[in-house]
């Protein structure tokens, strides 16, 4: 990414950052296509205060819990007019898009696409299993939008032409995104990361300062490594 944009609970344990990758321009797997400035304007009506949603499966193949889709249940509901479809909905809730939520625009080079991202924020105490599963996906999930569509158009091509549209939320998945690179990263474990290299090679750096490998590594001291190097990298 090529920005950060703003962390707004960076300080606060209660809640776990992360910069979502929404949706992109152009056609997408489901074989509908948006135009970047109706994404950008909808994304800006609707997309802050949206959840941001999981549901946890038991993989058959492997055994391991994974973030599964959309997942719902329907059922038939005898109503004085009649039969109705009653959709439940399976997915948890596990954070939000804050209200005051920066969203902007991103051109991908390699895909040639522009890109709509949002910052989001995740329940630390709530996570559960979705903790678990996104450490083992290095701090990354595809994931899906789900929007409820207000004019389009069919083209002749069989294609979609989405013009307005609201979101409703955004789903962890586990692979497979309609919108080809859509996906939610951890931005605190990001920053970890990078802290934890950064340090590793002023440590290094250090040894090799004071005499390379003849040098005694116990004295380079973690605290030589300052804190303050690292308050700037979120906005590079």
């Amino acid at each position: 990414y090529g920005t950060l944009g703003d962390l707004r609970f960076k300080d606060d344990s209660r809640f776990v950052n992360c910069i979502i990758k929404v949706c992109h321009d152009g056609l997408n797997k489901n074989n509908s296509s948006f135009d970047k400035e109706d994404i950008l304007r909808c994304a800006e009506q609707s997309l802050r205060e949206c959840p941001i949603l999981g549901s946890v499966v038991v993989d058959e193949d492997t055994g391991e819990k994974r973030l599964n889709g959309h997942d719902m249940e329907t059922e038939l509901v005898k109503t004085d007019e009649g039969y109705q479809l009653k959709v439940n909905h399976i997915e948890r809730i596990y954070g939000f898009i804050p209200h005051d939520a920066k969203v902007w625009m991103e051109y991908d080079v390699e895909k040639e696409k522009t890109y709509i991202l949002t910052n989001g924020v995740l329940w630390a105490n709530y996570l559960d299993d979705v903790e678990d599963i996104l450490n083992k996906k290095d701090g990354e999930t595809d994931i899906s939008m789900e929007i409820t569509v207000d004019d389009s158009t069919m083209g002749m091509n069989g294609i979609e032409n989405i013009k307005d549209f609201r979101f409703l939320g955004i789903t962890m998945l586990h692979d497979r995104p309609a919108m080809e690179g859509a996906n939610l990263r951890l931005a605190n474990f990001q920053m970890d990361e990078l802290k934890t290299s950064l340090q590793e090679m002023m440590k290094m750096y250090a040894i090799e300062m004071e005499g390379g490998e003849n040098m005694d590594k116990d004295k380079v001291v973690e605290s030589e490594v300052k804190e303050e190097v690292f308050e700037e990298v979120p906005s590079e």
